[in-house]
């Protein structure tokens, strides 16, 4: 999987880079961090640049960070993807559903991640 330094190279030759995905979920009142690094491998070996706050290494709702504060990091991750994919929990989680909003004003692909079907498009009724 390339890197952020192959990403750059490929994008000042000229060449497109390759999709991105942000990972929403709940972060409180504590992240399913395990979970989330399985989805990121999955989707990984698809192809895929995985950005999650996850494992962003800033899983702020952990150690007393503002709540604007993390979610100006998300945002900032968030707004450099091509696709946002949903994780189980995001329809009651605060977070995922400002990223939700964030990613239809970016005209971001829109997808949830079933643990059996694994990627999956999300519907206009799932909403």
């Amino acid at each position: 999987m390339p890197d952020l330094a192959d990403i750059q190279a490929r994008i000042l030759n000229g060449c497109d880079p390759p999709p991105r995905i942000y990972l929403a979920m709940p972060m409180t009142p504590v992240a399913d961090c395990e979970f989330a690094s399985q989805v990121e491998g999955r989707l990984r070996k698809g192809g895929w640049v995985v950005l999650s706050p996850a494992s962003s290494g800033l899983c702020a709702c952990n150690y007393g960070i503002p709540k604007s504060v993390w979610l100006e990091q998300d945002f900032w991750m968030l707004s450099w993807c091509t696709a946002i994919c949903l994780l189980p929990g995001w329809e009651t989680s605060e977070g995922a559903q400002a990223e939700l909003a964030l990613a239809r004003e970016l005209h971001l692909e829109e997808y949830v991640w079933d643990p059996e079907l694994g990627l999956t498009p999300l519907e206009t009724n799932h909403v």
